[in-house]
């Protein structure tokens, strides 16, 4: 997954996406855009595990858009049970992209 991708996650979770612009004060890193201070090492989601995958999951239900998202997820395959069974297997990352897709696609906002 790309940055630009998890940008994208990042925002429909109403989120700030921290980029590489940041400053210091008091030796402390700070977001420019929303003022966060940014611990060190990894600045944002990763979309790669169950924590960023269950914010998603939440926002989904959140927003209203749940629905819509399963819908299109089942309409996706052939078949409901093997969407089902398949979403079942699939690790957070796989989730999170699939997730991507839809917005991507328009289905969910």
């Amino acid at each position: 997954m790309e940055d630009e991708d998890r940008k994208a996650l990042t925002e429909f979770l109403g989120e700030c996406w921290h980029a590489n612009d940041y400053y210091y004060l008091a030796k402390v890193r700070h977001c420019r855009y929303c003022e966060k201070t940014l611990p060190d090492g990894e600045i944002n989601r990763t979309f790669d595990t169950w924590e960023d995958f269950g914010a998603l999951w939440e926002a989904l239900i959140e927003k209203g858009i749940l629905g819509d998202f399963m819908k299109w997820l089942i309409k996706d395959n052939d078949c409901a049970a093997m969407a089902f069974v398949a979403w079942e297997s699939w690790e957070p990352k796989e989730r999170c992209i699939i997730i991507l897709k839809a917005i991507n696609e328009g289905v969910i906002k």
